[in-house]
């Protein structure tokens, strides 16, 4: 806002007011038609590891279409200039500082070997996913879409997990032959897609409430059958953080 003082005259009013009226050119510029294009990639990039279905089909999974399509996507995140803005963002360099950590610790492991295949096939991967996922996503549209993937995937996976029936030795639900066979695993898994469609309920369209209710429902299930103490304690701290944050009048329902 520009104020002009009394002793301002009316030739020197009229020009502020001219350049004011100018039209204002775009700072941001748009999207690069290549990351557009990986967009879909990803969504389904993201939609195959949170429901578990790819890797309960053995004929798929040795194609390794997930890895082939992680890696196209992440090129053209990289051809369309995506990466290096990335790279620069606080979330990124921390992660790069962690993954130079883990790389140090490896020689004065108790157990190098375990060490090193955690960092080839578990952090590398995640840190490679982080990649694909922030360099792609550069709207809110796009963010939705990404959250509404999760939280349905993860509905998905929970109920194939309930279907399958598949427990430990203990008998703690889990999706046996996949990432999610640990039951601490999955139970942290299902806290996150528990969240996403928590903000459906609150904020969707009637339709992705009825959804988002009827998937958190078999979330909720699937989590009590997987027994696991530490995603006890992180649901109580999500309703906890939640009854803070809410409203007076949601504080009263819950």
């Amino acid at each position: 806002m520009t104020v002009v003082s009394h002793r301002t005259s009316g030739a020197e009013a009229r020009t502020t007011l001219t350049s004011w009226s100018q039209p204002v050119r775009r700072v941001i510029q748009p999207t690069n038609p290549i990351v557009r294009s990986a967009f879909p990639l990803v969504v389904f990039f993201v939609a195959a590891i949170y429901s578990g279905i790819w890797e309960k089909m053995p004929f798929l999974a040795s194609f390794h279409v997930l890895t082939l399509l992680g890696g196209v996507a992440l090129i053209m995140v990289g051809l369309g200039g995506r990466l290096p803005v990335l790279l620069r963002s606080p979330i990124a360099k921390s992660l790069v500082v962690f993954t130079a950590w883990l790389i140090i610790c490896i020689p004065f492991a108790f157990w190098p070997g375990g060490s090193f295949a955690l960092m080839r096939d578990i952090w590398s991967r995640a840190f490679l996913a982080f990649l694909l996922v922030a360099g792609c996503v550069v709207t809110i549209d796009q963010c939705k879409t990404i959250s509404k993937t999760i939280g349905y995937s993860v509905g998905v996976l929970s109920i194939t997990a309930l279907v399958l029936r598949g427990v430990d030795k203990a008998g703690r639900l889990g999706l046996v032959g996949t990432r999610y066979e640990n039951a601490n695993d999955f139970a942290w898994t299902l806290i996150l897609g528990f969240c996403f469609l928590t903000f459906l309920i609150a904020r969707g369209s009637r339709l992705q409430r009825v959804i988002a209710l009827l998937l958190s429902a078999t979330i909720l299930l699937a989590f009590v059958k997987t027994g696991s103490r530490g995603g006890m304690i992180g649901l109580g701290m999500l309703g906890l953080i939640g009854f803070v944050q809410s409203s007076r009048a949601v504080r009263i329902k819950l």
